[in-house]
């Protein structure tokens, strides 16, 4: 532990005599009269009362010389002040240590010296000099006497120091008092006081001022006092003011004021109780005004709860009234409703006409929302593109008649700058409480559910919650969960089905299908993970995982010259996300050193579909003319256009398993499939049957012209090695 260093004495002693204002100072009668009694009583020419500052010595008071002050080295008193006793020098030229002094030297010539030192609070600042130019001894009972008149000296010092630290003590406390009344002003904080016992009250300057009444207006009754608070709050101070006195218990409320002049304020209130013999004999206390810091924390308070844009209430606010409208169940036969709300390709909006024009729509939607739930219910903005109503009592029966009127409402068209017109569609979820769940992150939770349910199939739903939906909710999540798992531990591998020309039944390339493989060598289908390629993020990381699984398998066989040949990998509307797709498949084969012509894309008419359709078919021309085929997958299962055929780059079409099925006993089936071979021939693509199992479909489709076969009468999905096999043939 280190120890601070001890204050330099020096330091102490100068700031005893700095406090004195001595120096440098006027003349003083007392201390001038004093030397010139000291010169007189000791017959000496020259008598002074010298102050000894840090590098000179100044002459308070003198008689027989007419200098002020002068260097500190050359002085005697600077000898005097180190001891205790009077420092004598009979004869300052015989003496060593004085003898080249230039006092004693020079033109003043001083032989004698006789000083006294002072000290004031213990420090010595000061002597008393007796000086002659010729030797001298001073006899005992003058020694005594320089001792008394070094004692006046010291008393007179005193004094001045006395005065000093009372005028400064005075002139502090002034400054205090002043301090503290400029204090309250600014922090408009008065004190106050009330006796119990005389019922007598007093009241500092600032109280008045709050209540609008002048300064000094004198005291104020417990009963004035409380005339200024509107009620119930009055009544809340009262029944505080009488539990203090009765307990001791402090006191501190928040309450509405009205000054003398009818003005509304707010103001905080403070007291402590102060007791003699275990009673309550007054209250001391505080009075301030917080009416700019009350208002400002309303304002705060709106912030937190208020969307800046739209004015409606955000996430924070709607959860607390949704939490307060659950602890209150709603009356019998009614429910608390909760609507989720998106809207459609709004970031679409955004993108094309700017943010203004999305700000403008959003405050409009904001305002129809406000509009259509009245004074009864809450509209929030919750999201960028998401709103929320929240209705506390519904007949759960009107909950669909709600709905649909929100989305009439929203859909009615919206004027923009220069003419132009947007018309919105949402999607909508909705959930009843406590039927859907009894606190309100249940409720929210399930409402959300019900809202992804119906986005899920497709846009512009409105869906109300269900156990039914939970459940298939619950299922995705599992499968999400089961896929990220696989993902993350190297489970998920490709499988491979073969397929087959049927004209010679030649291998032709494989379809490749993700499977999980757990340790213990359990092979999962998609059947048990499939809701889990619904969700954007999963696919595109299995869609990335079969790409690199595939492309290492390539890499492989030709790096063991196996045959040729061409692998099939499904993509979903995941995949062409970011619009990079085909740049990171040409890119992953050209690090494997695959060519573009052993890949095949596979993707669904419902890909074509998607919102980002010109992208799709941008990206599936990068590869088309990179080698890669493009194969449409499931043709002919309610999605089929034509006009697909026509504007994307299909070299392969895929006839679904559900026609292949049909083909032996259904003459309608048999007639779409042999149309579509021909249209796929008229285009010169090739076509392949999926779901062929017996040997009379392969006949079939043979006569009909098909060129490829896929099905358990060819091979089921396999394992890497097994197509390798297969290749090896």
């Amino acid at each position: 532990m280190s120890v601070p260093p001890a204050p330099d004495p020096e330091t102490a002693r100068l700031a005893v005599l700095h406090r004195l204002d001595l120096l440098d100072g006027p003349d003083s009668a007392d201390f001038d009269a004093l030397v010139a009694l000291a010169a007189q009583r000791f017959a000496c020419p020259i008598a002074l009362l010298v102050l000894l500052d840090r590098d000179r010595l100044w002459f308070q008071a003198t008689h027989g010389l007419e200098v002020r002050q002068i260097p500190r080295e050359e002085a005697f008193c600077d000898h005097t002040i180190r001891g205790d006793q009077p420092l004598l020098v009979a004869d300052a030229a015989a003496d060593p240590r004085f003898r080249a002094n230039a006092l004693v030297t020079g033109q003043l010539g001083v032989r004698f010296y006789a000083g006294m030192p002072l000290a004031v609070h213990g420090q010595k600042i000061a002597t008393l000099a007796l000086l002659d130019r010729v030797p001298r001894d001073l006899t005992p009972e003058d020694v005594a006497a320089l001792r008394q008149f070094g004692r006046i000296a010291e008393g007179l010092l005193q004094s001045r120091a006395a005065d000093r630290e009372a005028a400064q003590q005075a002139s502090l406390a002034g400054r205090k008092a002043r301090l503290l009344q400029r204090s309250e002003r600014l922090a408009q904080f008065g004190a106050w006081e009330l006796d119990l016992r005389t019922g007598l009250s007093f009241c500092s300057d600032e109280v008045f001022r709050i209540q609008g009444r002048p300064p000094g207006s004198g005291g104020l009754s417990r009963e004035t006092g409380l005339e200024h608070v509107p009620q119930p709050d009055r009544d809340r101070l009262q029944a505080a003011l009488d539990h203090s006195a009765a307990t001791g218990a402090p006191l501190e409320l928040e309450l509405d004021f009205t000054t003398l002049q009818g003005d509304p304020r707010r103001v905080r209130v403070l007291a402590e109780a102060e007791q003699e013999d275990g009673l309550t004999v007054r209250l001391i206390g505080s009075l301030q005004d917080i009416t700019e810091t009350w208002a400002m924390r309303q304002r705060l308070q709106r912030m937190l709860q208020q969307d800046a844009l739209t004015g409606l209430a955000n996430r924070s606010l709607l959860q607390q009234r949704l939490d307060t409208a659950l602890a209150a169940p709603p009356p019998a036969g009614q429910a608390v409703a909760l609507l989720l709300l998106d809207l459609d390709n709004f970031q679409a909006l955004n993108d094309r006409h700017g943010h203004a024009l999305g700000d403008a729509v959003l405050r409009e939607v904001g305002r129809r929302l406000q509009q259509a739930v009245g004074a009864n219910g809450l509209a929030a903005r919750t999201g960028s593109d998401e709103f929320a109503v929240l209705v506390p009592a519904l007949e759960p029966e009107r909950l669909p008649i709600l709905a649909s009127g929100l989305a009439t409402l929203l859909r009615q068209p919206i004027p923009g700058a220069e003419g132009l017109t947007i018309a919105l569609t949402i999607s909508l979820g909705a959930a009843l409480g406590p039927l859907h769940g009894a606190d309100g992150e249940a409720l929210m939770r399930h409402a959300d559910i019900a809202l992804s349910h119906g986005r899920r199939s497709g846009r512009g739903q409105a869906t109300i919650f269900s156990p039914q939906i939970a459940e298939r909710f619950d299922q995705r999540r599992d499968a999400i969960q089961l896929v990220s798992q696989a993902l993350a531990r190297g489970w998920l591998r490709p499988f491979y089905q073969p397929k087959y020309r049927l004209s010679d039944r030649r291998l032709q390339g494989f379809e490749a299908l993700a499977r999980i493989v757990t340790p213990e060598g359990r092979v999962i289908g998609p059947a048990q993970f499939w809701p889990a390629l619904h969700d954007h993020d999963t696919a595109r990381r299995v869609g990335t995982r079969m790409l690199e699984g595939i492309t290492d398998d390539l890499r492989r066989w030709r790096e063991q010259g196996l045959p040729a040949t061409r692998i099939g990998l499904n993509v979903t509307e995941a995949d062409f996300a970011g619009g990079d797709l085909a740049a990171r498949v040409l890119a992953r084969l050209e690090a494997c050193g695959v060519p573009p012509t052993s890949l095949k894309i596979e993707v669904t008419e419902t890909v074509f579909l998607a919102d980002a359709s010109p992208m799709i078919a941008e990206t599936l021309a990068q590869l088309s003319e990179a080698g890669v085929d493009i194969s449409l997958d499931d043709f002919g299962t309610g999605y089929a256009s034509l006009t697909h055929l026509r504007d994307f780059p299909i070299q392969e079409l895929k006839i679904d398993k559900s026609f292949t099925d049909r083909l032996e006993d259904d003459a309608g089936s048999a007639l779409i499939v042999e149309t579509m071979i021909r249209l796929a021939h008229g285009l010169g693509m090739r076509v392949v049957a999926e779901g062929v199992e017996h040997e009379e479909q392969h006949a079939r489709l043979t006569r009909m012209g098909c060129d490829l076969g896929q099905g358990f009468l060819y091979g089921k999905p396999a394992p890497a090695e097994e197509a390798e096999a297969r290749l090896a043939r």
